[in-house]
């Protein structure tokens, strides 16, 4: 025995020569010879700070991944005088058919920590490569110079993947969301997200709400608000003890309503969390009516991906939908996914009533499409209905679109609203455009939203009957949830005459019949004005 006698444990369970490497503590540690337990004179000295931490599983370190493939590890002592290592022992994630007694030496990872310079009683070290998913134990030792292993802390990494959205996502704002016209799969993709959908209420008439096939990790709320996204109106908390799956609510007003769905606890998100969500009325209206008149026209996303879905509710029902043609673009209006019921006649119209195209019925073909050469800008109109009015009801449903054929995908978007520079009021059915390209109509709020397929700055234009034409260039940010709104500011558009009779006005003068503009004369505007002049000047002292 060299030295002072004393001999240093010699571990090779591999067999490589090597003595007291990692690997050969991996196959020894959990293995004891002779009592199961150190003699007393032999216990470890060192002791962690949480001395009672891994008496009450409830409080071993959790985490939750979603496609992240790295986490700190981490430990403390109170006493480091005599500690040789800390080290981390990783049991990766098994097959569902195999128990964790089945753990090999190739299901175990070991890394040791370093101590910290700034913190001698801190320990670190990091996991990489948490690629495949499922749950991982890591148990950290504290080794002391005796090679007695003390265990001082647990760790739980469950790793969920990475988190893909919904391909509503884009349209989780309630200012630009989708109708709930069929059944959308949706999931919690982020911390704390959020899902946005809207229907057109009618008076009187029940809707039902339906939560369905629900993941393990949703446990959502369902939350109903008026038309401005504030107020809300009734809820409901799903949970898998109650199985509460649907919502039922009269609505008293015909209106927008919106739908929020979120999950009760925000930290909990990911692939997990999918649910699908769809909602029903009792007249089997679909969630577009009423829009049996050219005047009641829905607006239609010009997009080649979203469609709305409609259906014939009653005798002779028809549907009309609207949206902005831009000079020189060639549309695709586009009928499909008939029901057995539904032979559609399909119908372009223009804004002066005149009908521009027309696809009849057929009862072999169940998709149909009208290839629309704009010539001049302005709004268009697509009505629908079946060929025998007397058909209506269920099964009587299809799916409408309207796209710019050469389009790509959208990558980018503004939204906000369109008002009226000087009254703050909402101007309804003003046409915005983006590069002459992807066109929007302002809706009853006066809200918008232009998408395009790159991000940076654009210019986006916009006009309205009564009102200045507008143009600016704005940034166009990747779509996510948390865009900055763009409000576009239209100032009306002001007459000579209507400049002369604010002028009248002000210098208090009683507003005369001036239809002739050329009755008022240089000399009358000056006197006006001087009028207008003193006046203020009256005010002032």
């Amino acid at each position: 025995m060299p030295g002072n006698g004393k001999q240093k444990p010699y571990v090779d369970s591999n067999g490589n020569g090597i003595p007291n490497e990692l690997e050969d503590m991996k196959i020894l540690i959990d293995v004891y010879i002779g009592n199961t337990k150190p003699q007393k004179a032999k216990k470890s000295i060192v002791k962690s700070k949480n001395d009672l931490f891994y008496y009450d599983n409830s409080l071993i370190e959790t985490h939750v991944l979603h496609g992240v493939n790295e986490i700190a590890l981490n430990a403390e002592v109170s006493d480091i005088s005599n500690i040789e290592s800390i080290l981390a022992v990783i049991y990766l994630p098994l097959d569902n058919n195999n128990k964790h007694s089945d753990w090999t030496e190739d299901d175990l990872i070991l890394i040791e920590l370093n101590n910290e310079m700034d913190n001698r009683n801190s320990y670190k070290g990091l996991l990489k490569n948490i690629q495949n998913k499922g749950q991982y134990y890591i148990n950290i030792y504290a080794i002391d110079n005796e090679r007695v292993y003390t265990l001082i802390k647990k760790m739980n990494i469950y790793q969920k993947g990475i988190s893909v959205p919904d391909e509503y996502e884009k349209s989780d704002i309630t200012i630009i969301t989708k109708v709930l016209d069929n059944v959308q799969q949706r999931n919690f993709h982020t911390e704390g997200d959020e899902d946005w959908s809207m229907i057109y209420g009618i008076e009187d008439v029940n809707y039902t709400i339906t939560f369905d096939n629900v993941l393990q990790d949703c446990d959502a709320v369902i939350e109903i608000y008026n038309n401005t996204g504030k107020t809300c109106i009734k809820s409901l908390k799903y949970s898998a003890i109650s199985e509460a799956k649907t919502l039922s609510w009269l609505c008293d007003k015909s209106d927008i309503y919106y739908i929020k769905v979120f999950n009760f606890n925000p930290n909990i998100f990911g692939n997990d969390t999918s649910y699908e969500l769809s909602c029903v009325n009792s007249s089997n209206a679909d969630l577009y009516e009423y829009d049996d008149l050219l005047e009641n026209a829905r607006n239609i996303d010009i997009n080649k991906f979203d469609c709305q879905h409609h259906n014939f509710h009653d005798k002779g029902d028809c549907d009309w939908v609207k949206f902005y043609g831009i000079e020189g673009k060639h549309y695709t209006i586009q009928v499909s996914n008939q029901e057995a019921k539904s032979n559609i006649q399909l119908e372009l119209w223009a804004s002066n009533d005149t009908n521009i195209d027309i696809k009849h019925p057929s009862e072999i073909i169940k998709e149909k499409s009208i290839f629309f050469y704009c010539e001049k800008k302005g709004i268009y109109f697509v009505k629908t209905k079946n060929k025998d009015i007397n058909i209506f009801g269920k099964n009587t449903g299809y799916d409408l679109k309207v796209f710019i054929p050469e389009g790509g995908n959208f990558t980018s978007m503004i939204t906000g609203l369109i008002t009226d520079a000087c009254s703050g009021i909402p101007i309804v059915n003003a046409c915005a455009n983006v590069n002459f390209k992807n066109s929007f109509i302002s809706n009853t709020k006066g809200a918008y939203v232009l998408r395009h397929d790159e991000t940076g700055i654009h210019t986006v234009y916009a006009e309205a009957t009564g009102y200045n034409n507008f143009s600016e260039n704005v940034f166009f940010e990747p779509i996510s949830n948390f865009l900055e709104p763009f409000d576009i500011k239209m100032y009306p558009v002001v007459s000579i005459k209507d400049a002369v009779v604010a002028l009248q006005i002000l210098a208090g003068i009683s507003p005369v019949d001036c239809y002739d503009i050329n009755k008022i004369t240089l000399d009358y505007v000056i006197n006006m004005l001087s009028d207008i002049s003193s006046f203020l000047s009256k005010e002032d002292n």
